[in-house]
């Protein structure tokens, strides 16, 4: 199954492998070292 979202929220909730798109890279959870900032630094 695949998500999508924006919710950093539903990512801590239900938490899974996190693919990231943040200047023009792909990060992968597995494999890649970033933080998830929360709903609250937008």
């Amino acid at each position: 199954m695949l998500m999508a979202t924006h919710s950093y929220g539903l990512i801590k909730k239900f938490p899974a492998r996190v693919l990231k798109c943040e200047e023009g890279k792909i990060l992968d959870s597995k494999t890649d070292q970033f933080e998830l900032k929360s709903e609250e630094d937008y």
